[in-house]
């Protein structure tokens, strides 16, 4: 009788579920330096100890005092329409992609450019998914800026208010710049997760396991 331990089969399903979950986790974990870093990203001035006119100086300065001014759930402000938008973005995203990867599999022209259409694929899908989930991006950076004085309240309340005030182009704000950065990046990711993933099923020891962790893994990071 062998004396190795039977390992249980884990469904496919699981690795990429903990990778969502472990998502939400994070981002609310690091909300506080998202909404820090969107200041940073909005004060004209710069962000230095020297300069005396700069709301924020640096992050050891801006953390009491963003607490000093609006408390502590303002390193929370724009957290669920964040939220939203993550897994908005990550179910369109996945969506597109595997959709166009299943209709490209039946061309045979390209069976041979698995690299390619994986990335074209990717770069399609990452665009679709930034157009359709902006609108809660726009509204997550407003929620986050304005201090006590509040212009939204909700995220419902956000998306009404910027369209009666700038009509719905207002929703789509800096969008082109955002695709120019999502589309590349997105193409990059799914190509080299399935290079990573075809790498990883050929080496004996890790199989099946190592493209499940890697699959969990991609959807964390999304």
């Amino acid at each position: 009788m062998s004396d190795k331990p039977v390992e249980a089969h884990v469904p496919n399903f699981i690795p990429i579920v903990a990778g969502g979950v472990s998502g939400v986790l994070t981002r609310f974990l690091c909300q506080p330096l998202d909404v820090i870093k969107i200041r940073f990203q909005l004060q004209v001035e710069p962000i230095s100890k020297i300069s005396v006119e700069s709301k924020y100086q640096s992050i050891s300065q801006a953390l009491p005092l963003i607490i000093k001014e609006e408390g502590v759930k303002a390193f929370w402000k724009g957290h669920v329409p964040a939220q939203i938008l993550s897994l908005t973005y990550g179910v369109i995203q996945f969506g597109v992609y595997e959709s166009m990867v299943q209709k490209a599999s039946d061309i045979p022209r390209f069976a041979d450019k698995k690299g390619k259409v994986e990335f074209v694929c990717g770069f399609i899908a990452g665009c679709t998914a930034t157009i359709l989930s902006f609108p809660l991006d726009i509204v997550r950076t407003r929620l986050v800026v304005q201090g006590n004085k509040k212009v939204y309240v909700s995220t419902m309340n956000g998306l009404k208010t910027i369209v009666k005030e700038e009509g719905f182009r207002g929703l789509w704000k800096g969008l082109t710049p955002t695709l120019l950065q999502i589309g590349p990046l997105s193409g990059v990711q799914f190509a080299v997760f399935h290079f990573l993933k075809r790498t990883l099923n050929e080496v004996e020891w890790l199989g099946e396991k190592g493209s499940l962790t890697l699959s969990g893994t991609m959807v964390a990071g999304s």
